[in-house]
């Protein structure tokens, strides 16, 4: 059983952190009152309707051989060059269903 004084330091204990912990707990306690929001502006979606252009460049470093089963004999190629190319096109969105052309160009 606790003495006097250890009682008295016990409930002055309990009975301060009590209050330290209600008043933490109400820090964020009911809004009675009208808070001020900035507006945001709202997020438009992505739509896919409108025009595009586009182009592409690129190489290539192809070698070819191709041999004969029969004869053994064989054939070497080997090409490199320029690759390149062009989109133009035109999208339209109706709902979740997109139309659209392309023309390109290799």
């Amino acid at each position: 059983m606790l003495n006097g004084r250890m009682s008295r330091g016990l409930t002055l204990t309990v009975g301060v952190a009590i209050v330290f912990f209600a008043t933490c707990g109400m820090a964020d306690g009911p809004y009675d009152r009208d808070i001020y929001v900035e507006p945001l502006l709202p997020a438009s979606p992505f739509r896919w309707t409108g025009l595009y252009v586009s182009g592409n460049l690129g190489g290539a470093w192809p070698t070819v051989t191709l041999s004969g089963n029969l004869t053994g004999n064989g054939f070497s190629a080997d090409q490199s060059g320029f690759i390149g190319g062009a989109q133009i096109g035109c999208n339209y969105q109706l709902d979740s269903l997109v139309l659209g052309m392309e023309w390109d160009f290799d």
